[in-house]
């Protein structure tokens, strides 16, 4: 099994746009607009929805499930194989592909871009206040640990994720 990590801290960061954001737009399925309808329309935006989950805790969707929940079948046991980051897309892209037993490509093995924004958006760091960053850093902790994050930043070398040891 392989997965390539996308960094959480935009409350799964989606690196890119805060889930409340991405599910108020109508996420990927209707699931989720019923998820954000149910759940997550009352805020009265992303600070509200950051400031209360101290008391309400995270809302049961899917998108804002720790990744840990998804990858782990018990405490640092995993069936993936490999592990990559989106800040790394490019190198995970082709790393994965180097594992995928397959008759070699006539064209190119790059990865495609697709519906990519023309505008610039704002890091997801301008969305966050120190403490905004705090609440979801201690809700996340086990992530930021196995996963090498910080709210500023990553580093595979500290990650304490490991994967099974490779298959031969």
């Amino acid at each position: 099994m392989i997965l390539l990590y996308i960094q959480f801290f935009a409350i799964h960061g989606i690196g890119f746009i805060p889930p409340t954001n991405f599910l108020d737009q109508g996420g990927a399925h209707a699931g989720d607009r019923s998820n954000f309808d149910n759940y997550l329309a009352h805020y009265r935006d992303f600070s509200d929805f950051v400031f209360d989950l101290p008391n309400a805790g995270l809302p049961p969707i899917v998108h804002m499930k720790p990744m840990h929940y998804f990858l782990e079948l018990a405490k640092n046991k995993t069936l993936l194989d490999y592990f990559g980051y989106y800040e790394e897309l490019e190198n995970a892209y082709l790393e994965i592909l180097s594992r995928i037993p397959r008759p070699p490509l006539d064209r190119s093995s790059q990865l495609c871009r697709e519906n990519v924004t023309k505008h610039k958006r704002a890091e997801y760091q301008d969305e966050y206040t120190g403490r905004m960053a705090d609440i979801v850093g201690s809700i996340y902790h086990r992530d930021s640990i196995l996963f090498g994050y910080t709210f500023d930043s990553f580093s595979r070398a500290s990650a304490k994720f490991c994967c099974r040891e490779k298959q031969h």
